[in-house]
């Protein structure tokens, strides 16, 4: 395709079978999905390790609670995930909650990411952590 300065643009798909790729548009549920999967991120973290962190921590998420009825509404509705930057305290509170699965840190037993399988009411202390911007 052609850019809007003239440039051509090539989009590269390498390794993927076409069925493979997520639809971009998703039929509209018939009421508003709520649904939404948390996931926790250490606040000192560089920024690549951040987000490998954080797509490891979803995927191993999904793998383990795809089961869930809830897990399936939401891959088939809103698909929603709320990235956290998270101190040493925040992941010891946030680990009390059930579904979660935690990408190890090399140098401590507290993890490097944790994801939150998707639920539509979430524990009050997840809405006071910082958003990752």
């Amino acid at each position: 395709t052609e850019s809007a300065l003239g440039h051509m643009e090539v989009a590269i798909v390498g390794g993927c079978h076409q069925d493979a790729i997520a639809p971009q548009h998703r039929k509209a549920p018939e009421h508003p999905c709520t649904l939404k999967m948390y996931i926790l991120v250490d606040q000192n973290a560089p920024l690549q390790d951040a987000m490998a962190a954080a797509a490891n921590a979803a995927i191993l998420c999904f793998a383990r609670h795809e089961h869930l009825p809830e897990t399936s509404e939401w891959v088939n509705s809103s698909f929603r995930k709320v990235v956290c930057r998270a101190s040493e305290s925040d992941f010891v509170q946030a680990m009390r909650a059930e579904n979660c699965a935690a990408v190890p840190r090399e140098s401590s037993s507290l993890p490097r990411a944790v994801a939150f399988s998707p639920r539509p009411v979430w524990p009050k202390q997840f809405q006071f952590f910082r958003l990752y911007r």
